[in-house]
């Protein structure tokens, strides 16, 4: 070993289920504050880029920084509504309410997601979905739960031809990646348009096969990698561009190994962009 080089210890055993229980016990406190806003009403405005924006999605938020702050003082913390804080090996990436728009229109497949990463690896994932009742959670090395029970792996064959997943066509488009959606639909077909931690936890539990996610930003995904991956399916970003005001995006493609490896080579086949 060079001089001065300094070796990473991963957390241990005990460390990863303790942060795993810390992540869905927070994941249960945002549920409890989201549907107690969601029966008592809410102020909605849009950001920017069109997206819906919540009163409840900041003060989610907000509680969910405050108690990482308490229970872990030195980790960093990166989120959607609210300023990135701290430098750290640990790092927590949160987005409070993955699906505001549904949640405005009262549609119940929107979520919590609560991922911890040790330098640039996960360490924990946790897909909430509080109107739904179910809590998908991981930990690294400990295979992937629903509501606390172990998950069956998302390897398993389905019957029948795959069903795949994509984002809505106007997310491929935002990056010059529509393309790529038009030869997913022509090589499958079977196909699903589904938004959002909703399409990423059908994907965890077997429900779909695989998927191509476009355009999301970091907290979209940070917890649906390491689900995808401790269930027994593989995880590639195919693509990252940032805007001029320095937001960063990620395409993905997630699910059962052998169908990530061909919407790889469909996409890839189907654009003079390539994938990293």
């Amino acid at each position: 070993m060079m001089a001065g080089t300094r070796i990473r210890k991963a957390p241990s055993r005990a460390d990863r289920m303790d942060y795993l229980e810390f992540a869905v016990g927070l994941a249960a406190k945002a549920g409890r504050k989201i549907m107690g806003a969601s029966m008592v009403g809410f102020e909605t405005r849009t950001k920017p880029d069109g997206s819906y924006v919540t009163d409840v999605d900041v003060a989610v938020e907000h509680m969910l920084r405050r108690e990482i702050g308490r229970r872990f003082p030195g980790h960093a913390i990166i989120g959607e509504e609210l300023p990135g804080s701290g430098a750290s090996e640990f790092t927590w990436i949160l987005d409070p309410i993955d699906g505001t728009d549904n949640f405005v229109h009262g549609i119940p497949t929107f979520g919590t997601l609560i991922a911890l990463y040790h330098h640039d690896q996960p360490l924990v994932g946790v897909v909430a979905h509080p109107a739904l009742k179910r809590c998908y959670s991981a930990a690294a090395g400990m295979g992937v739960f629903l509501n606390g029970r172990p998950l069956e792996r998302v390897a398993a064959d389905l019957r029948g031809a795959p069903i795949i997943v994509t984002t809505a066509p106007e997310n491929f488009a935002k990056n010059g990646l529509l393309d790529r959606f038009c030869a997913i639909q022509r090589h499958f077909g079977n196909t699903r348009i589904y938004r959002d931690c909703f399409a990423h936890s059908r994907v965890v539990e077997g429900g779909a096969s695989a998927m191509v996610d476009a355009n999301v930003r970091l907290w979209d995904i940070a917890a649906t990698r390491l689900l995808v991956e401790e269930s027994g399916g593989r995880f590639v970003e195919t693509d990252r561009w940032t805007t001029p005001e320095g937001a960063e995006y990620h395409t993905c493609v997630f699910g059962r190994a052998d169908l990530v490896d061909t919407l790889c080579a469909i996409m890839n086949a189907s654009s003079s962009k390539g994938y990293v």
